[in-house]
């Protein structure tokens, strides 16, 4: 298992990117590292072009992408626009291939979240046929989607592994599966046993420590903190997964020291 880490979080630059951090990522160890692609979405082209040129100077790569839409786009229920939403995953999709990601998760728990009022069901059906459209465009690249279940506090659609995993089915696509992340897995009490269940399904992992009802939320892991990673890595093993797993964390203070002690505590849970 390979071990990167997702930027946006600990993101200290104006556009919310992280690609400031990825030096200090390489020197602690991580392998690759994840990109935002709503902060993507909102570069020029003369800014973004900056962007692809530190990526491809720096001595780890950008495999994957995540936090797919801003909140502000809105892609089921009344005020979405297909076109648009067409429009968006074409231009972020195009970017995420010029900086080598073959890889983006699917979250944006507010863009996809079922309005009040609104029929579940027929929501349902307009997501899936938006998943349907992105993975049409993520194989002109040749890139893999990954649907991601988020906590209850964030989305109203697709919470656990085993709603991402139906998803997943009903878009019906090889290059649209879904992604399991310990965090969102911890705030909604989600079974850690639905990830061998659903193992077909799962093509990328993320993880953090659950540090539920703190001002932080989730965390790098540490030695010794109080979080019983067990379940989920033993699942992670029996599932067969042996693939990319990203730290998606905030950093209380100092990055360099957490992320190289994350990384430490990391490949000890791996290992055994």
């Amino acid at each position: 298992m390979r071990i990167g880490c997702c930027t946006n979080m600990i993101a200290t630059g104006k556009d919310g990117i992280g690609a400031e951090n990825i030096d200090v990522l390489s020197a602690a160890g991580f392998e690759y590292i994840e990109l935002p692609l709503n902060g993507i979405s909102a570069l020029t082209e003369s800014e973004f072009a900056s962007l692809e040129e530190k990526v491809r100077e720096s001595s780890i790569r950008c495999e994957g992408c995540n936090s797919f839409f801003p909140s502000s786009l809105r892609i089921i229920g009344p005020g979405s626009d297909m076109k648009r939403t067409e429009e968006y995953v074409r231009l972020v999709l195009s970017r995420a291939a010029r900086l080598g990601s073959k890889q983006a998760g699917i979250g944006s728990g507010p863009s996809r979240s079922i309005p009040d009022g609104y029929d579940r069901e027929k929501g349902y059906k307009e997501l899936i046929s938006v998943f349907r459209m992105m993975g049409d465009i993520a194989g002109e690249y040749g890139m893999m989607l990954a649907i991601e279940p988020l906590r209850s506090a964030e989305t109203n659609m697709i919470t656990t592994f085993a709603e991402a995993a139906e998803a997943s089915s009903d878009v019906g696509m090889d290059n649209v599966k879904a992604l399991v992340d310990l965090y969102h897995m911890a705030a909604e009490n989600d079974d850690p046993e639905s990830i061998v269940k659903y193992r077909d399904y799962l093509v990328h992992a993320h993880i953090a420590y659950p540090a539920l009802g703190t001002s932080y939320e989730r965390t790098f892991p540490v030695k010794d903190d109080d979080w019983n990673y067990a379940p989920f890595f033993r699942a992670l093993k029996e599932a067969g997964y042996d693939d990319k797993l990203s730290v998606e964390a905030y950093c209380h203070s100092n990055l360099a020291e957490e992320a190289s002690g994350a990384l430490d505590v990391l490949t000890r849970l791996i290992v055994n």
